[in-house]
């Protein structure tokens, strides 16, 4: 057992002497998870550990954005890893939004883009979302209205507009997601789609338009002729 340990505290200190001396960025991804797993694993060989992470969520995505049944189902991984790869997460999905807050989104569509499919696309069912405009179109927030299966969910007109007046939102942005990562917008999205935005133009609210999330791809329903001026 004292052979194992000196091994394995030999091999910590070979890790992070390679940090030290040629940066993090030198780490390969299972080195980098190895040395995120030390604190919480400090007497455990963490590379076995690491090795069935990848094999079961076979990037650092699929494993940030997995669920606790997932996380749980890899030996070696408790309640503390769980907590903090969620941890991980949330603070990827706010960096991601700090990009948008506060901008003209027409200005900066790439980076909503981007934190639609960060926040959207691992989601295992529908999620539907809203992001929150001033009359400059720049980004107030972002809510989420609710989720379902693995292809549908129910979106009720009145909460999506008791929302958009909650934040004073001049015109808003309607994003969900599609598990099976067709980019096809259903009929179902369609009428919802006209449906929401005559609920908001009744409170002289703009729907300015309305993302599907497909994998890494996001598909918009204005740009695509499906929401008619």
């Amino acid at each position: 057992m004292a052979q194992k340990d000196n091994h394995q505290r030999g091999h910590r200190q070979r890790m992070k002497e390679k940090v030290k001396l040629r940066g993090i960025s030198a780490l390969s991804d299972h080195e980098l998870l190895e040395l995120l797993l030390y604190p919480l694993r400090p007497r455990i060989d963490t590379k076995p550990i690491v090795k069935a992470l990848f094999a079961k969520f076979d990037s650092f995505a699929g494993m940030l954005y997995g669920t606790e049944a997932d996380w749980h189902s890899v030996k070696g991984i408790g309640t503390e890893t769980a907590l903090h790869f969620q941890l991980i997460a949330e603070i990827l999905d706010r960096l991601s939004f700090d990009r948008i807050k506060d901008r003209n989104i027409i200005s900066h569509w790439q980076n909503l883009e981007f934190y639609c499919i960060q926040k959207l696309s691992f989601e295992s069912t529908e999620t539907f979302m809203m992001i929150l405009l001033d009359n400059q179109n720049r980004v107030i927030d972002n809510v989420i209205l609710g989720s379902g299966t693995v292809n549908q969910m129910i979106i009720y007109p009145r909460e999506v507009l008791r929302q958009a007046l909650a934040y004073n939102a001049v015109s808003v942005i309607l994003v969900h997601n599609h598990p099976s990562q067709d980019k096809r917008p259903s009929p179902q999205d369609i009428e919802m789609t006209a449906i929401l935005k005559n609920t908001l133009l009744a409170a002289k609210i703009t729907l300015h338009d309305h993302v599907i999330v497909a994998g890494g791809s996001c598909i918009s329903l204005r740009n695509n002729g499906l929401i008619p001026d």
